[in-house]
């Protein structure tokens, strides 16, 4: 109700708003975790709030920041980074996420012909090469953006106004940000209006929410499970990766477009599935992914073969030492989860929360989690993922029954799962 009642708010509100994991700390009444530089940012707010210097001192860090993404871009260009004008008619917008290539070549495959330019957030020179925002441009954005900032905060409903502090914050992180990208965007909307139609997102972030509120028509595809406590720029268009997270967006924005995004996912029968079990890991703390020990070595015990597909993010590091045990092998090299299934045909994939597991699930591979039931990741999730795979340890005895020969349960149970009727 609370991010309801958010979303709800004007458009060009909400990316002062957007703190995931502020909002993820309210939902659920604990402490919000934020890293060295949040927790110094959030003192010396806190500070200027004591002597009515909140705003001056949010109106001084957003100019750093902006400065510094502006001669960012300056020197990109004197680097030998040309301008390039010819514009095409779609932007591609990245971050490096791991599955981010796969879904890049798709976009590029629906629009071929008319052009896909690609962006990537984290890096401004990437931005500059299309057109950099001039000084006077960018300083008339931030003032826009904080003046808005304020008065998003003057409305602020009274059941957050205990959080004040940290949206203040979360404002003055991402004060300069955002009016850089609402300089460019803006910039791209007046140059080439008729000309682009699009601008699609992987994440809603701050760059979206800068370019929603431009007038541009833009796309979120989605490409990780969905959390009730994102707070959504005003896409045009999304294209979703479940049936449930299609209808809470939906919910969130009524004028928005919804889709479900066709995937073409193996069909993989019992009966020619190997005995062994694939690890689809995460990107995460080594405290948080040692949840799943205890079910590798009941697996070593049985003895069960146990593969393992690294995200893209890992080091590497938490693997290795289980690899050079004998525990797990490590498998890397096929191009996508799909291919990994396809190839090893395991009776099992196991995971914290992630998108491989109902990838698995549709694909006819049983899934399972490691997660707690307290897990918070899990309870902010749109997916009911606790409803659609086995959990270990509580459903012990099934996976043994699982990892045999008995094909017919086995139908049985990924049924049963692909309906939803796990824990309830």
């Amino acid at each position: 109700m609370l991010l309801e009642k958010l979303q709800r708010l004007p458009a060009q509100y909400h990316w002062v708003f957007a703190d995931g994991a502020l909002l993820n700390a309210i939902i659920h009444n604990t402490p919000v975790g934020r890293g060295k530089r949040g927790r110094q940012l959030t003192g010396m707010v806190k500070l200027a709030c004591r002597f009515a210097l909140a705003w001056p001192f949010i109106w001084l860090v957003s100019v750093v920041e902006f400065l510094i993404l502006f001669f960012r871009q300056r020197r990109s260009i004197r680097n030998g980074k040309n301008k390039i004008v010819d514009y095409p008619a779609y932007f591609f917008v990245g971050f490096g996420a791991g599955n981010e290539e796969k879904i890049f070549q798709l976009y590029s495959e629906q629009h071929k012909g008319r052009g896909v330019g690609r962006l990537d957030e984290t890096d401004i020179a990437t931005f500059a090469d299309w057109h950099t925002v001039g000084l006077k441009d960018g300083l008339v954005s931030l003032f826009s953006a904080l003046t808005v900032a304020k008065q998003a905060i003057d409305v602020l409903p009274p059941e957050l106004i205990e959080w004040r502090i940290d949206f203040l914050t979360h404002i003055a992180k991402q004060g300069g940000y955002f009016a850089y990208m609402h300089a460019w965007f803006s910039i791209l909307e007046v140059k080439q209006k008729g000309r682009v139609n699009e601008v699609a997102f992987l994440s809603a972030f701050t760059p979206a929410f800068a370019a929603a509120v431009t007038g541009i028509s833009t796309c979120y595809l989605q490409h990780g499970m969905i959390r009730h406590s994102t707070l959504l720029p005003n896409f045009t268009t999304v294209i979703a990766l479940t049936e449930d997270e299609s209808a809470f967006m939906q919910k969130r924005l009524p004028q928005a477009q919804l889709t479900v995004r066709k995937q073409v996912r193996p069909a993989i029968l019992p009966a020619l599935m190997a005995r062994s079990v694939l690890i689809a890991s995460i990107y995460g703390e080594v405290a948080y992914l040692s949840q799943i020990l205890p079910f590798l070595e009941w697996l070593h015990a049985l003895p069960v073969p146990v593969k393992v597909r690294p995200h893209p993010c890992e080091n590497g590091l938490f693997w290795a030492e289980h690899e050079l045990s004998g525990a797990v092998s490590i498998e890397k090299n096929d191009p996508g989860f799909y291919s990994a299934l396809e190839r090893l045909k395991p009776r099992l994939v196991v995971s914290w929360f992630s998108t491989a597991l109902d990838d698995a699930l549709m694909s006819g591979v049983i899934p399972v989690s490691v997660c707690s039931d307290d897990d918070r990741s899990v309870s902010d999730m749109v997916y009911p993922l606790f409803q659609r795979c086995l959990r270990w340890p509580t459903d012990r005895e099934t996976i043994r029954h699982l990892l045999g020969e008995d094909n017919a349960y086995y139908e049985k149970v990924l049924l049963r799962l692909r309906k939803g009727l796990n824990d309830l």
